[in-house]
């Protein structure tokens, strides 16, 4: 029995002769590393919202001349049903990441995107997440998924697989998706009542006498000060 893990398949050559309409973000533009000013809990009256986390990106293949890629990711809405024309039609991009330092098959961001459309554009298009070359705008790889199937409010943390042909080599992409209406939903049995979920991320000063395992509420007051 042998505990060495098998070598990585050689990458393929770049197959697909679209390029990407976009750039990487410059250096400089931090705004999705974390949440800045315009991040909202809800999107714009008349709007939806997509809030997309890419995690990484593995299996990748070669950009154009054989060269290892320097992958950036973008989101973009595209067609639902889409000819073959469609299919090699350039889209802008509606938010991007930062292309990684060095040339890899198997990029890791960790950065935060939002993407704003209107209510009409998310009953009949799709949400697309591509993985370009900065340096060549190669668009590697792609992945669409319809408005439709994304309940909203509801963080899904996605692997997105290509399955491996003799030209692609099976890549796949890691992100969190969350779509955001603009109002939250009511449910039918309590009409009166919204759902708030909350994500504890510390504690800023440690407990002087802890009596156990911290155990976070939340409520809701209808008057803050008086509380």
């Amino acid at each position: 029995m042998s505990i060495n893990l098998p070598t990585t398949p050689s990458p393929v050559p770049f197959q697909d002769n679209r390029k990407s309409m976009d750039s990487p973000l410059p250096e400089y533009d931090k705004s999705t590393y974390t949440s800045n000013a315009a991040w909202r809990h809800t999107a714009r009256p008349g709007n939806q919202q997509v809030d997309i986390i890419f995690h990484g990106a593995n299996n990748l293949p070669l950009a154009t001349g054989r060269k290892v890629p320097q992958p950036f990711a973008t989101v973009y809405v595209s067609l639902l049903l889409k000819t073959r024309q469609d299919a090699q039609l350039g889209y802008k991009a509606r938010s991007k990441t930062h292309a990684v330092v060095k040339p890899t098959n198997a990029p890791s961001w960790e950065e935060m995107v939002t993407m704003e459309l209107k209510e009409d554009e998310a009953r009949k298009e799709a949400l697309t997440m591509a993985v370009c070359d900065g340096i060549t705008r190669d668009e590697l790889v792609n992945f669409s998924v319809p408005f439709s199937l994304l309940q909203p409010f509801h963080q899904y943390h996605v692997e997105l697989n290509l399955p491996a042909t003799e030209k692609q080599p099976g890549s796949k992409l890691y992100a969190s998706i969350t779509r955001k209406l603009s109002s939250l939903p009511k449910d039918s049995s309590s009409p009166n009542y919204l759902g708030l979920e909350v994500f504890l991320r510390a504690v800023k000063l440690p407990l002087k006498n802890p009596m156990g395992p911290l155990i976070a509420v939340a409520r809701i007051v209808p008057d803050y000060y008086n509380y």
